[in-house]
Formats: structure tokens, sequence, C-alpha cells
């Protein structure tokens, strides 16, 4: 069985948008993570969640599919609370791609 590797899969907010979130993968979060700040000069975007999985591709399609009626456009942001992302993402953890 598949086990963790260095691939995350994330929900990043920021404050003045409470009720969008940007949900993507990468293999290095704190410099994704920078990245984004380099917008914002207040630095406010932060991670709702970083999760761990074997394969940050598989598990960005299979969470964008869940939550495809809340996107917007073919963008990898959606317009729902960043608890229900993050509660999608943590619902398919086990059973489909990661182990701990």
């Amino acid at each position: 069985m598949p086990t963790v590797k260095d691939d995350y899969l994330y929900v990043l907010t920021h404050p003045l948008y409470p009720n969008l979130c940007k949900i993507g993968k990468t293999f290095r979060p704190k410099e994704r993570l920078s990245t984004y700040n380099t917008s914002d000069p207040y630095r406010r975007f932060t991670f709702a969640h970083v999760e761990p999985v074997f394969d940050k591709n598989l598990g960005e399609k299979v969470v964008h599919g869940l939550l495809a009626s809340f996107r917007i456009g073919r963008t990898e942001w959606f317009r729902c609370h960043p608890d229900d992302a993050v509660r999608t993402l943590r619902s398919i953890h086990a059973s489909t791609f990661v182990t701990e």
C-alpha cells in the first residue's frame, strides 16, 4: 500500500476573502506560502490545512472534482468556506491515496 511521501495538498485562505479558498498541491509548503505572500504586503495568506499525500496530482484532481460546483472557472479557487474544503480533503485522506 502507498505511504506518504513529500507531496502535499493545501487549503489556502486570506482574511479579506472569508468564503474563498484555494486548493492546491506542492512539495514545499513553506515556500509555496511565501510565494503567495509576495502579493500581499501584510503577508496575510495562511494555510487552513496542509495534508501530506502520496500522489498530489491524484489528490488534487479528486478534491477539485468533489468541490466542482464551488469552483471559480477553471482555477484552483473555490467559493466555499475553508472548513468545508478541509473537511472534503480529510474525507478522502485514507480511503483513496494516503496512509500514515
